[in-house]
């Protein structure tokens, strides 16, 4: 970098978000809270974002601006996740168990795509209805010669 360009450190307004920019930018593009703290590190070089999160409580939007709401998991600590996903792997053979490294993140959402698998298994654990016995496939005659071809 540049020893001209004096970076300060900024909250961006919409976000929250901390970041290390350029003052020229700062002023120029507005949108942004200066903030007092260091906005490089000792050799000069601009510190990396600090991202704002916000921990909701459950039933909450998790997804903020995309409107998902949050997981039930989502007030759980990391050991009662575990627990959890420990419990759920007691009935299941070794292909379909849970893995329980990671972080809460990481665990919450494993849970949320395991209970919407469980969700859409139901649904397919009912036998397909069989067609009727008078029932045929339409075709337009090359498809049952393609068949007979390819036997």
């Amino acid at each position: 970098m540049s020893e001209s360009t004096e970076f300060i450190r900024v909250r961006q307004i919409e976000t929250g978000h901390q970041l290390s920019v350029p003052r020229s930018h700062a002023e120029a593009t507005g949108g942004y809270e200066p903030l007092n703290k260091p906005a490089v590190d000792a050799a000069g070089d601009p510190l990396p974002p600090k991202y704002h999160t916000t921990l909701n409580p459950a039933g909450a939007s998790a997804g903020g601006h995309s409107g998902e709401p949050a997981s039930k998991y989502a007030g759980l600590k990391v050991a009662e996740l575990k627990a959890e996903i420990a419990a759920r792997n007691d009935g299941r053979d070794d292909e379909h168990q849970l893995v329980t490294a990671g972080n809460k993140a990481a665990l919450v959402a494993l849970l949320d795509e395991d209970d919407a698998r469980l969700a859409g298994s139901t649904a397919d654990t009912d036998p397909p209805a069989a067609p009727a016995a008078d029932s045929q496939p339409p075709t337009d005659g090359h498809q049952a010669e393609t068949q007979k071809e390819n036997a």
